[in-house]
C-alpha cells in the first residue's frame, strides 16, 4: 500500500483534500529540494569523479531505507484505522 493510500484512508472523508495537498506539497518540495543537491554532494565529497552512480545509489538507499522505517512505524495507526467504520460506509451495514 502506497503512503498516499494509507493517509487517505486514515483521513476522515471530510478533510481529506486539506490533508493530502500539504502532503503531497512537502513530499514535492523535499524531493525536488533535497534530492540533487545531496546527489551532487555525495558525488563531489565521498565517490569522486566518476562516482556519480555510486551516489545515486547511496541517496536512494537512504530514502528507501527512511520509508521503511516510516512504514514499520505507521503500521499500527493504519491497521487500526481501516478496523473502525465510517458513518456511511457500506462494510459498517452489515
Amino acid at each position: 500500500m502506497t503512503t498516499l493510500a494509507g493517509l487517505q484512508i486514515m483521513t476522515p472523508r471530510a478533510l481529506r483534500g486539506r490533508v493530502t495537498a500539504p502532503f503531497m506539497a512537502g513530499i514535492a518540495l523535499a524531493g525536488f529540494g533535497l534530492g540533487p543537491p545531496l546527489v551532487g554532494l555525495l558525488a563531489d565529497r565521498v565517490f569522486g569523479e566518476a562516482g556519480l552512480g555510486h551516489a545515486l545509489l547511496a541517496t536512494c538507499a537512504l530514502a528507501y531505507a527512511i520509508g521503511i522505517i516510516a512504514l514499520v512505524r505507521g503500521a499500527p495507526y493504519l491497521w487500526g484505522s481501516m478496523m473502525k467504520p465510517e458513518a456511511g460506509d457500506v462494510r459498517a451495514v452489515r
